[in-house]
């Protein structure tokens, strides 16, 4: 945010102290203008009484209605236009009121009103103008008045007297300015005060609402994570064994293509006489059995290579990059892993041995690249070569090539 877009900054500053003056004065010539328009109306009424004064009465009368325009104009904003009218005021008095009657004094005194009021309604730098006017009017009203409408030691006295009037007046203008700017610059320093304190209790609501979205932000993110792994854990769930924590089947056949490519081997892993162990030692046995070497297989098995619960008491073995003899070397140390285990810490006496079928086809033909049903395929032949591990005698690994 830029600072003119501060409150509280030098150019938002500037334009409150300009809407405190024109608020200042609209509220100090409407309570002025209505005493100058009952003023000259009384002195409207005055004249009339006055032999020969019908003239001044009528200028009276005709500078209260001007003034009860400015009132409008004024309270509606429109200073400019209502201290046009007051020129037309100040140009009306001396071309044509002072040149009929000769009235200089009385004159003097109504450009003196409308020199006031037209400094009050402008804005501050163009008080000086209204001044201006004012003096210039007064040497045109002098310039005008025609001698043989008043004699001379009247004309001497009137132009005498209404120089020291329009000194009076330009004097009580000069206090009224000075008063005026000085209630002016109070409001508009009162009004920075204001701005300055809203822009700090501003900026205070901004911190605390930052704070308060950061804070939102961490939450929400933290809420993200949690729903993140949340959903990665039942993803997981999803592809892994509860029973022994081995992926499963299912990740096996979304995935089997990727482990399957040239070169690859596989591998079906059968518990012999598992059957046995569940009905002569109890399924909660069998679950221990199962548990235990999916531990021994992931515990032993080659880096790159991947080992799955396969279903019930089979694992599946897939051999990424791996030729017959290596894959074969592979197998029979799993195997061995699991016969060699003691597993007396399950049940006393318990033996567990496991039989292994292994298929390695060549780089070459049909088995190069497999696709899904060509890898389902090939688990299909070492299944083959499992069961024929089980003909001879289990506790054994049976491989085929082809």
């Amino acid at each position: 945010m830029t600072p003119a877009e501060v409150p509280g900054s030098a150019t938002s500053l500037a334009e409150v102290e300009r809407q405190v003056e024109l608020r200042t004065s609209e509220r100090f010539i409407a309570s002025l203008v209505p005493v100058v328009i009952v003023i000259m109306i009384l002195m409207a009424g005055t004249f009339w009484l006055v032999p020969g004064g019908q003239i001044s009465a009528l200028v009276a009368l005709v500078g209260a209605g001007a003034f009860g325009i400015v009132y409008v104009l004024n309270r509606r904003g429109h200073r400019r236009a209502a201290a046009g009218s007051l020129a037309v005021i100040a140009l009306f008095i001396p071309l044509f009121e002072p040149a009929t009657t000769g009235n200089l004094s009385t004159n003097g005194l109504f450009v003196g009103i409308a020199t006031v009021v037209a400094a009050l309604v402008l804005e501050h730098r163009r008080q000086l103008l209204a001044l201006a006017a004012g003096g210039v009017s007064l040497a045109v009203m002098i310039a005008v008045t025609s001698p043989e409408s008043t004699p001379p030691v009247t004309r001497q006295g009137s132009l005498v007297s209404a120089a020291a009037l329009l000194a009076l007046v330009l004097l009580i203008v000069y206090a009224l300015l000075r008063t005026f700017n000085e209630m002016s610059h109070r409001a508009a320093a009162a009004a920075q005060r204001e701005a300055a304190h809203r822009a700090a209790a501003l900026q205070a609501l901004n911190s605390e609402l930052t704070t308060a979205i950061e804070q939102r932000a961490a939450a929400l993110n933290e809420a993200i994570g949690a729903r993140q792994a949340l959903a990665a854990k039942l993803q997981e769930s999803v592809v892994r064994d509860p029973l022994t924590g081995l992926l499963n089947r299912r990740y096996l056949d979304e995935n089997i293509t990727r482990f399957l490519a040239r070169g690859a081997s596989v591998a079906i892993l059968d518990v012999d006489a598992f059957k046995a162990i569940n009905d002569r030692l109890s399924y909660r046995i069998g679950d221990q059995v199962l548990t235990q070497i999916a531990e021994l297989l992931a515990a032993n098995v080659r880096e790159g290579d991947l080992v799955v619960r396969y279903g019930g008491e089979e694992f599946a073995l897939l051999m990424p990059a791996t030729g017959a003899a290596d894959a074969l070397v592979a197998v029979e140390e799993l195997r061995a892993a699991v016969g060699s285990h003691d597993w007396s810490g399950i049940r006393p006496g318990l033996q567990v041995t496991i039989s292994a079928g292994v298929f390695s086809p060549g780089v070459t033909g049909p088995w190069s690249a497999p696709d899904f049903a060509t890898a389902q395929r090939m688990l299909g032949r070492a299944d083959d070569a499992l069961h024929r591990a089980k003909d001879h005698g289990r506790n054994r690994s049976e491989q085929l090539t082809s």
